[in-house]
């Protein structure tokens, strides 16, 4: 059987030919950087207010490192962008990002709660806001909070 690849004619016998052109031949892969340099970018994207970005890349990162670390990171970037939905006046978009945040990171309740209580305050929400004051079961200092 006849094929033809990069412009000249060769023979095979039961496999396909094919020669990548030159100019479109796959490069290498990047090398990957380390994770701190990575945090360090997403933290300076945090710091210049472009959270969404942020929160893009922390994603990506605790997808390919899955390390308490790049939760902690996450975790930051969520809370950030939380924060500035808030901010812009968008506190249904920020109360749905928050609840699922909460869904999908059980731990980090304590963390997001001063979130919350913020996201409640600036909605006009004060029922829901001081609700829990009336549970029995809440330790003094968590009522001092």
């Amino acid at each position: 059987m006849l094929k033809i690849g990069a412009g000249t004619p060769r023979e095979e016998s039961d496999q396909q030919l094919f020669v990548w052109p030159k100019w479109s031949k796959p490069k290498a892969a990047p090398q990957p950087l380390d994770f701190a340099a990575l945090e360090a970018a997403v933290r300076r994207l945090i710091s210049s207010g472009k959270y969404k970005t942020a929160l893009d890349q922390a994603k990506d990162l605790h997808k390919a490192h899955g390390t308490p670390a790049s939760e902690a990171l996450l975790l930051d970037a969520y809370a950030a962008r939380i924060q500035s939905l808030m901010e812009e006046g968008l506190g249904l978009e920020a109360t749905a990002l928050l609840n699922l945040v909460r869904e999908r990171y059980p731990a980090a309740k304590d963390r997001l709660a001063s979130i919350a209580a913020a996201n409640l305050a600036r909605s006009g929400k004060l029922d829901e806001l001081l609700a829990p004051l009336n549970d029995p079961s809440l330790s003094p200092e968590r009522r001092a909070i």
